[in-house]
């Protein structure tokens, strides 16, 4: 019985191992390139809002006069 579940798996993970192969070895499907500048136009968006969130989180946070004045502390 435990003889015939590994073979079963080993037959199964060598057929894993054919579909792999298979598809690796076969021609890519064709991108146009309209396809490719939206990829890109939507990688830049995403950049330039990652900078912008990390700008925000790194840039210290500036206390106002008010709580200056007052001697309060201000928590965030």
């Amino acid at each position: 019985m435990r003889s015939s579940r590994r073979t079963y798996s080993f037959v199964q993970f060598g057929a894993q191992i054919t579909r792999a192969i298979r598809a690796i070895s076969e021609p890519q499907p064709e991108v146009g390139g309209k396809t490719l500048l939206d990829q890109i136009a939507k990688e830049l968006v995403a950049a330039e809002k990652i900078r912008i969130a990390e700008s925000k989180r790194d840039s210290p946070k500036v206390v106002g006069d008010k709580f200056k004045k007052e001697g309060r502390l201000l928590t965030t």
